[in-house]
Order: C-alpha cells, then sequence, then structure tokens
C-alpha cells in the first residue's frame, strides 16, 4: 500500500515540474461489426470490420471460432465461395492493451450442386473409349476396340472406377472388321451388345452381331443377322426383351456406288434371343431415313427417332407397341440436322428427343425436344452450350422426370451439364474447366443419375482413360428452387425492361433481385420492373429467394443497355400474297430472320445478314 502512495505522490511531481507521463494504452474498440450475408456458391464475398485502438492494431479473421490462415487484415475477402465455408465470420482486433472480438455474422451459402469427387480411370485396351453408359447404381460400362483392329471390348467399371469384368469380342477369320455400335443396361444389370462385322469395307452386306451379357459378364445369348444396311443402337426394356434400329440400307457402297435409298429398321429379340418381329419405316419419295436413337418402356413399347429425307431434313419420332405395330409418328423440318443423339421415356410416357444440328466448323449446337404420349410436341429448350461438330452429348432422366444434359463444350474444352424441370426450365449448370492435370476431347461422354440423386459424367480425357466426375446436388426438401434463369437482353435507353421467375418450395419466400451481385434497393419480388433505363442499368441480374427451409440464386442475365435501338422494323406491307419490310439494326452486328406458321416450327427465311 505504500509503495501504491509512492507512485502515485512521484507521478503528481513528474506532471508539476512539466514531465510527459505515459497515459495507459487504450484497447480496440469495434465501430463497425462484420454483417450477415447470403450467397450463392461461386461468388465473391467480401466482410469488413473498423475497430479503433491505440496502434499498431491487428487482426485475425475466424471462421465457428478457428483461426483462418493468411486473414489478418480488416477486411477478409473469399473468392469462389463453396457451401463448405458457410458459417459464422468473426474477428480480434488486438494491440498492446488488449485483445475485441467482433460480433459473429453468418454466412449462408445457396447452392444447386458441388462436384462432390473425381476419378481418372485408365482405360486397358487402349486411349479412347467407343460408347459408354451408367446405371442407377452408379457403374459404369464402357465399349473400347482392341488393339490391331481384332474386335472390341466391353468393361465395368465400379463407382470407385474399379474393373468389375471385361469381355473381349473378337471378329472372325475371313472378316475384316468387328466394330461396337452400341450397348444398353437393363435394370438387372444385363448388358445387350451390338457391332457389326463385314467381309470387307465395301461390301454391300454386312452382318449384325448381338450379345447379351449377364450381370458378371458371361454370355447369356449371342446372334446375328445379315443386313445391306447396319445398326445404330440398341435399347432394352423391363421385361429383357433386345431392341435393334439400324438401316435397311447404307445409301452408298463401300467404293461410292448407289445403293438402294435406306430404312429405318427395327428387329426385336426375346429375353433368350429370339428373333420376335422386325419393323421398317420408309419416308416419302424414297428418301433416305437413317435412326439415331431407342428407347423401350416399362410396358414394352418402343420408341424410335431417326431423320429423314431432306432438304429440308426432318425429325421422325415413332411409337410401336410390344407387338410392333406402330401406335403413332410424327414428322418435324429441322433442316441441318444429326441422326438424334438421344431418346427418352419418362415415367409419365412423356418421350425426350435430344437433337444436334450443323452450322459448318468449328462448332454444332444442340437442342431437346419433348412430346406427350401422342406425340405432340410440348416444348423445346435450345441449348446455350456449343461443342465441337458430331459431338452430341448425353442425356439422362431422373425419379421426378427431370432432365440433364451433358456436352464438351468446344471453345473451351469444358465439360458442362445442366438440369431442365420437366417443363424445360434450366434449374441448374456446372461446368468442370481443364487444369494441369486434365484436359477433354469432345466425344464418348456419358450422364447418369444414381439412386442417391448424385450425377455422374463420364467425359473422354485427352492423355487417355475416362475423368468420372461425381456432382452432389441439394434436395433438401422445401427448399426455394428457381425454374429458369434470367435471359440475356439488350435494348435501347429508355425502354421498360421486366425479369421474372417462378419459385417452388416451402412458403413464405423472400425475394432479392441484385446487380453484379449487389442487392437493388426494393426490389424485392419475384417480377422487376426497371423503366426508362439507361447506359447504368446495364450489368448481371440475379435473383436470390430465401425461406426457412434454405436459399437459392439463379444464374445471372447480362442486360446490355445501349443508346440506339437494337433492332426494328418499318415500312411493313403485307398483301395476298407477300409481305415486305424494312429492317433497322446495328452496324456489325449479325441478325437472322425465322418465319413460322404455327409458332412452334421455324424456319429460316434468308440466311443471316450483317447490319
Amino acid at each position: 500500500m505504500r509503495c501504491l502512495v509512492f507512485l502515485a505522490a512521484a507521478a503528481r511531481l513528474l506532471g508539476v515540474l512539466g514531465i510527459a507521463v505515459p497515459s495507459e494504452a487504450a484497447p480496440p474498440v469495434i465501430l463497425e461489426q462484420p454483417r450477415s450475408q447470403t450467397v450463392g456458391s461461386g461468388e465473391t464475398v467480401q466482410f469488413s470490420v473498423i475497430a479503433e485502438g491505440d496502434p499498431p492494431l491487428t487482426y485475425q479473421w475466424r471462421l465457428n471460432g478457428a483461426t483462418l490462415d493468411n486473414a489478418t487484415n480488416s477486411g477478409l475477402i473469399l473468392s469462389n465461395i463453396q457451401p463448405s465455408q458457410a458459417g459464422q465470420y468473426s474477428v480480434l482486433a488486438a494491440n498492446s492493451a488488449g485483445t475485441k472480438a467482433s460480433e459473429e455474422a453468418f454466412l449462408q451459402v445457396c447452392w444447386e450442386v458441388q462436384l462432390a469427387s473425381s476419378e481418372h480411370i485408365s482405360l486397358s485396351n487402349g486411349l479412347f473409349a467407343a460408347v459408354s453408359a451408367f446405371n442407377s447404381d452408379g457403374n459404369l460400362y464402357v465399349a473400347q476396340p482392341l488393339p490391331e483392329n481384332v474386335g472390341f471390348a466391353v468393361a465395368k467399371l465400379t463407382p470407385t472406377g474399379e474393373q468389375d469384368w471385361e469381355v473381349p469380342f473378337y471378329k472372325t477369320a475371313g472378316f475384316r472388321y468387328l466394330s461396337v455400335r452400341s450397348l444398353a443396361v437393363d435394370f438387372a444389370g444385363n448388358v445387350s451388345v451390338v457391332g457389326v462385322t463385314a467381309t470387307n469395307f465395301s461390301s454391300d452386306l454386312e452382318d449384325v452381331l448381338v450379345w447379351k451379357l449377364d450381370s458378371n459378364g458371361a454370355q447369356v445369348w449371342s446372334t446375328g443377322y445379315e443386313s445391306a444396311g447396319f445398326p445404330h443402337v440398341t435399347a432394352v426394356d423391363t421385361e429383357g426383351n433386345v431392341y435393334v434400329a439400324g438401316t435397311s440400307s447404307e445409301g452408298t457402297s463401300g467404293r461410292g456406288g448407289a445403293k438402294p435409298p435406306g430404312d429405318i429398321e427395327i428387329v426385336k429379340f426375346s429375353p433368350g434371343g429370339q428373333r420376335l418381329w422386325a419393323r421398317t419405316y420408309g419416308g416419302p419419295d424414297n428418301a433416305y431415313d437413317e435412326p439415331g436413337a431407342l428407347a423401350a418402356d416399362s410396358s414394352g413399347n418402343v420408341y424410335v427417332a431417326g431423320v429423314s429425307g431432306g432438304p429440308p431434313m426432318e425429325l421422325v419420332l415413332g411409337k410401336y407397341d410390344t407387338a410392333g405395330n406402330r401406335m403413332w409418328l410424327t414428322r418435324q423440318p429441322y433442316d441441318q440436322m444429326y441422326p438424334p443423339g438421344s431418346v427418352l421415356v419418362d415415367r409419365e410416357g412423356n418421350i425426350v428427343v435430344g437433337l444436334s444440328f450443323w452450322h459448318g466448323a468449328p462448332f454444332d449446337t444442340h437442342a431437346t425436344l419433348k412430346y406427350d404420349q401422342n406425340g405432340n410436341l410440348l416444348w423445346k429448350v435450345s441449348h446455350s452450350d456449343e461443342s465441337d461438330t458430331q459431338a452430341m452429348g448425353a442425356r439422362a432422366l431422373d425419379q421426378f422426370n427431370n432432365i440433364y444434359f451433358a456436352l464438351p463444350r468446344w471453345w473451351d474444352h469444358a465439360v458442362t451439364c445442366t438440369k431442365y424441370d420437366p417443363d424445360g426450365n434450366a434449374l441448374w449448370s456446372v461446368a468442370r474447366f481443364p487444369d494441369e492435370q486434365i484436359s477433354f476431347i469432345s466425344y464418348g461422354v456419358a450422364v447418369g443419375i444414381d439412386t442417391e440423386q448424385k450425377v455422374l459424367v463420364a467425359a473422354q480425357a485427352e492423355s487417355g482413360g475416362l475423368e468420372v466426375l461425381h456432382y452432389q446436388q441439394n434436395i433438401i426438401p422445401g427448399r426455394p428452387v428457381i425454374h429458369g434463369q434470367p435471359p440475356r437482353r439488350r435494348v435501347a435507353s429508355g425502354t421498360t425492361v421486366e425479369f421474372s421467375l417462378v419459385v417452388s418450395g416451402a412458403k413464405p419466400v423472400s425475394y432479392q433481385w441484385r446487380r453484379d451481385g449487389m442487392s437493388l434497393p426494393g426490389a424485392t419480388n419475384a417480377l422487376l420492373v426497371m423503366s426508362n433505363v439507361t447506359l447504368l442499368d446495364s450489368g448481371n441480374y440475379s435473383l436470390l429467394v430465401t425461406n426457412a427451409v434454405g436459399c437459392s440464386v439463379s444464374a445471372a442475365g447480362l442486360l446490355t443497355v445501349v443508346d440506339v435501338q437494337p433492332f426494328h422494323f418499318e415500312h411493313l406491307e403485307i398483301t395476298a400474297s407477300q409481305f415486305k419490310f424494312r429492317f433497322v439494326g446495328e452496324a456489325f452486328r449479325v441478325y437472322w430472320f425465322e418465319a413460322s406458321t404455327n409458332l412452334v416450327n421455324w424456319a429460316e427465311l434468308f440466311g443471316t445478314f450483317s447490319g
């Protein structure tokens, strides 16, 4: 006590003599706390804090109480945020006088899908697979050519990438080649395989060969038949029947000589390999017809999608009952179309068809069509991603009739996968970009859905083998789901712009529109209306929705506002036999015109031109 009194008296004396006495250092005080945020997966997050106190001040950010590495500034920036980074963020501000913890700010990360795992699979018989397919257990079935043109092999790979079994198929003496065309897997894990063989490359006759393997790779049966054409695809139904679709003629011989135009040919085999029936379809004008895809439903009906005639070419979609009677057939003109790449039947009996179109190198475009049980077109979606030429992509259905489309993209060699709801609205899209370890080529992609609703994608690696991607979906019941995405818009200044999206999930739902990731004041409805837009309104618009279960963020739609109208029509004149108009557009932009008589089928009028 005497010591403390002496120190206090000494301090007063020094003050009287005008000698400065060091004051006690002030500990940090938090003036502005970090704020809670809700963002979408892949976005950038910024936290900040304002503190005062005697310098120097140091900072240390924490997540759920654990120290974050290299997070020692007053601000924290997190790029490409992932769901695993959600939680409570806080910061410790410290100086020589003490430490002060900020309040916790909660980061909610909205996500639809994320990459759960990936495996690189080396193929035992060469670099690339000819065909591949998943089943619902996540197994991958791969067919690839054998070295030195002696045949091909079919292998089953487990979900972890291990080879379960492999079966080789060799050409027989006197035959020039044996190639695989298609494979299909039934609910029991049996595999049907279709190949073609011939005595030489210029033969007018080929032998179609069909094999059935059990779930262990043992051969159940094999059969074959002679054809003037070649097989394309195979399908299986729930009873174990096997279907093969091909052409009855190639149209030209191997030496380039003329052959009769081919018809679509469908052959059905029993579960034991007995040939039950064969049906052919020939379009009008004796044009060449070619199937591209085949599917069977739970009732034993079979669906074939093909291409006929041209120009213009026509999409042909037909349904046959279990006895081979044609129930209906629909034809629609789609010029510059490849044979359909896929046909699928959902649990309500609707039919999903995948189309690809050529436009000249370097890319093709793609679309998905949906038909009802009677062959009436319900909708068509044109996909934004483009591929190299003749790269069809792959499609799959889940138990809720959602559609998945996987495609190797041509311009950056990424493999994309997009999910659509049963009405054709995009739900999410994800891309696996090439890196130093892996790059992709444009052929041989497969997509499937396993029993846990994981999305499986297999893509050909440029260095050889397959990259198998496992995507985890956010399937928490009741969480908000955004159906569709904001469209890309280009408008003139002064006009009115509207964005609107449909949202499902537990009620009530809160809405917040954003531009370039920043919330727009007052934009809290499903419909966003902006009147008299200016150049300052340009940006990427997205919608954030939340409810008591979770949250969702739409993809961004780019709005570009320009000072002149992007395009408009002038002097429209319509007579009984023709119409005339003048079109005014921006310079150095490309436009094309299409016309329709029913607002469903559209045909190009006179090509593209620049404004």
